[in-house]
């Protein structure tokens, strides 16, 4: 599906299939250490997340070394306010100490934060999958090829 939303795009990209590919559990932490090895730590990574996802960062494996292997940039996401009141205060103490600017990020591997003021989408993976679920993609932010992969392999059905 990944492959379909970026055919008719000019940005170049690569898919890593380490997650599919992993036997057993899989956390993000585990694939940004493996992409490490791969790269070493001279290239910024940047793991992207939306707001809503960052309210629950402390409940993620081991979300505290997030850092230690790339940046954090999280997308605003319509209803999901960010502020340290809404998150866990450990988690929260870390992503606001972090923050800066996208030139600071772009000048180091990793360990800084970032917060998007404008939302990228104002929809997440999760209302995609419940609309799908109930029938219903009428007006969905999903391409065309991967709209019809979905529907052609029954997929997100309840």
């Amino acid at each position: 599906m990944l492959e379909l939303a970026f055919e008719a795009s000019s940005l170049p990209f690569e898919m890593d299939l380490q997650e599919v590919n992993r036997a057993g559990a899989s956390y993000t932490v585990d694939t940004l250490r493996a992409v490490r090895e791969e790269v070493g730590f001279g290239p910024g990574l940047v793991l992207v997340m939306g707001s809503d996802q960052l309210i629950n960062l402390h409940t993620w494996h081991e979300w505290e070394k997030l850092l230690d292997y790339a940046h954090l940039a999280v997308a605003k996401r319509t209803g999901f306010t960010v502020s340290a009141t809404d998150m866990d205060d450990e988690a929260a103490d870390v992503f606001f100490s972090r923050l800066a600017l996208p030139h600071a990020i772009r000048s180091s591997p990793s360990g800084r934060t970032f917060l998007s003021e404008e939302a990228f989408a104002d929809i997440s993976s999760t209302q995609i999958r419940k609309s799908l679920g109930n029938g219903d993609a009428t007006g969905l932010p999903v391409p065309p090829g991967v709209l019809d992969y979905i529907k052609k392999n029954k997929l997100y059905r309840t």
